[in-house]
């Protein structure tokens, strides 16, 4: 299927061929290090799937044979190019030409790049990965838009680059993103604005993956235990003993209250069902004769409760068995998450689409409770928080326009 347009070079000017071109973003890459699937060049292809994923048309130019090419065409286009040779005839001309007419050596230059630079569809953005990617200006010369590019010290240092293309790379890149503070002190003395360089972001390994769908849940629940035909609250240990009834059978309490014992499930998991210590548990259960509680004594890892849930609500203080990261994973996963003000996660929960109620007020958590089962707006309030963060990261290092769910 040919594509609708065509990004021509007509002097200094930008033509483009056909119409509809509002409709999908462009990313341009130069790379020219390609040898080695090193952690850098694991982290590109990494980006360019996070992008291809958000809708981002990505082309990329190589400058370099090498394994990583195959993996870049797995979720790019790919074009092997060639640096204009800087001491051919056409190279030379244009060279004399610029000290009489710099207009007419522009024109030579887009003379010279015009057939090689015809598979380049018009980018909203420009990356060079690495300093070997430089050459890649030499055919974007006309190109106004936003330019990055990302230094990482295992990379050919930008001081190695011939003085022509190093002042080209350095005047022309917008953003530096830098991954480690030795490669600031060459890009400062090949002139780079230090307003300019900025450390590399934490590049997404991947968007959002498709939540668990509900036969997957029901397969979690069946080998958790939990019944897999009612809304299920799930509610992790409290710190200890000190804290019964806590306020998380006050909750269960309201909860069905609102539903009835036949409504939402609450399963506190990670808490005695058995033995000597279960008996005041069990005597707060039966005292405010609560149906819709299931005491787990097994404790599932946090992604396994991510799965089994369909809200999962912090009692008052508890962190024990929270992962670094915990509220991403149930976000990722739009499982949506429930604690209290003054939890020492609060802020980590509200940060990932999460819920925050005031401290002690049961009646507010379980109507927000109620409002997540039986809505999708806090799932798609989690995945938009993931959605965020992922596109933060991808407008840093390619500014360009990128979809929301």
């Amino acid at each position: 299927m040919a594509r609708p347009h065509r990004w021509l070079l007509s002097g200094s000017d930008l033509t483009l061929q056909g119409h509809d071109t509002a409709m999908t973003r462009r990313l341009l890459v130069g790379i020219g290090e390609t040898a080695e699937m090193t952690r850098p060049r694991q982290h590109l292809v990494e980006f360019l799937t996070s992008l291809r994923a958000l809708e981002v048309q990505t082309q990329v130019a190589t400058f370099a044979d090498g394994p990583v090419n195959a993996a870049l065409a797995a979720v790019a286009e790919v074009q092997r190019m060639q640096p204009l040779p800087p001491r051919s005839a056409p190279a030379l001309a244009q060279s004399a030409i610029r000290r009489v007419s710099p207009a007419v050596a522009r024109k030579v230059h887009d003379l010279r790049v015009r057939r090689r630079a015809q598979w380049i569809d018009r980018p909203d953005a420009v990356h060079l990965h690495g300093a070997l990617g430089s050459p890649l200006l030499d055919y974007v010369r006309s190109f106004d838009g936003p330019v990055t590019a990302f230094i990482h010290p295992w990379d050919f240092s930008v001081a190695g680059l011939p003085l022509r293309e190093r002042r080209q790379f350095v005047a022309r890149t917008d953003r530096f993103l830098v991954a480690d503070d030795a490669v600031v002190e060459p890009l400062l003395a090949a002139g780079a604005d230090p307003a300019r360089i900025e450390p590399a972001p934490e590049l997404a390994s991947a968007v959002p993956a498709p939540p668990a769908s509900s036969a997957e849940r029901r397969r979690a629940r069946t080998a958790a235990g939990v019944p897999a035909d009612r809304p299920v609250v799930l509610m992790p240990p409290v710190p200890g003993w000190a804290a019964l009834p806590d306020t998380t059978l006050a909750l269960a309490w309201e909860v069905q209250r609102l539903g009835g014992p036949s409504g939402a499930l609450l399963v506190w998991y990670g808490m005695p069902a058995s033995g000597d210590p279960e008996w005041p548990l069990r005597y707060d259960i039966d005292h405010m004769d609560l149906e819709n509680v299931q005491v787990m004594e097994a404790s599932p890892t946090w992604e396994e409760a991510v799965d089994i849930a369909d809200v999962l609500v912090l009692p008052t203080a508890a962190v024990e068995g929270l992962p670094d990261g915990f509220a991403e994973v149930a976000a990722r996963q739009a499982t949506p998450l429930a604690c209290w003000e003054g939890h020492p996660y609060a802020d980590d929960v509200a940060r990932w689409g999460g819920t925050v109620v005031a401290a002690g007020d049961v009646a507010s958590m379980a109507r927000s409770v109620w409002a997540m089962l039986a809505t999708e707006r806090a799932r798609h309030r989690a995945r938009s928080a993931v959605w965020s963060f992922v596109t933060v990261d991808a407008e840093r290092v390619a500014p360009v326009r990128v979809p929301l769910p």
